[in-house]
């Protein structure tokens, strides 16, 4: 988000509000503006966009993590990346992409988000999903199914040669 906001921005973000009780009782007419956080962090204008790329400039607050360019601050706004796809927020979402990282289907897109959004000590994590899941589990499942299927294929044939 780009911070500190100009006075543009600070005036079209603004909510005027007209106070005619003060906190003692006295009936004063007092017109306050007050800046609408929500409003401001929510319009794309003020997110940074890297050219040619439809989704905002992801940014963590760790040391590791991706640095926001100058003039901008690092907070949690806007859609998850990938139209919303990519995202660790519920379970579902969650298990979707842990899908798409042990099939590696498009998994470095989702290496290098999570690297700029929340640090490089994540790498270990996609380093023991990539090699226990994708290799190790993916080839458990496909050993077992193919013992399944060739117990079987046996019953099958020792079924025909009885009916012979």
């Amino acid at each position: 988000i780009q911070w500190p906001p100009t006075n543009a921005s600070l005036e079209e973000h603004s909510i005027e509000k007209n106070i005619t009780v003060d906190n003692n009782g006295t009936i004063v007419n007092e017109t306050v503006f007050e800046f609408d956080w929500k409003s401001y962090i929510q319009d794309t204008r003020y997110h940074y966009f890297l050219e040619g790329v439809l989704d905002a400039l992801l940014c963590g607050n760790s040391s590791d993590a991706g640095q926001c360019p100058e003039g901008y601050m690092c907070v949690k706004a806007g859609r998850n990346p990938n139209y919303g796809y990519t995202s660790f927020d519920t379970f579902s979402w969650a298990f979707l992409s842990l899908f798409r990282l042990m099939t590696q289907d498009f998994w470095e897109n989702l290496y290098q988000l999570t690297l700029r959004a929340a640090g490089k000590t994540y790498m270990i994590f996609f380093v023991l999903v990539i090699f226990l899941g994708s290799f190790y589990l993916i080839n458990l499942i496909l050993a077992v199914v193919a013992m399944a299927y060739e117990e079987q294929n046996q019953a099958t044939l020792e079924e025909a040669e009885q009916k012979e």
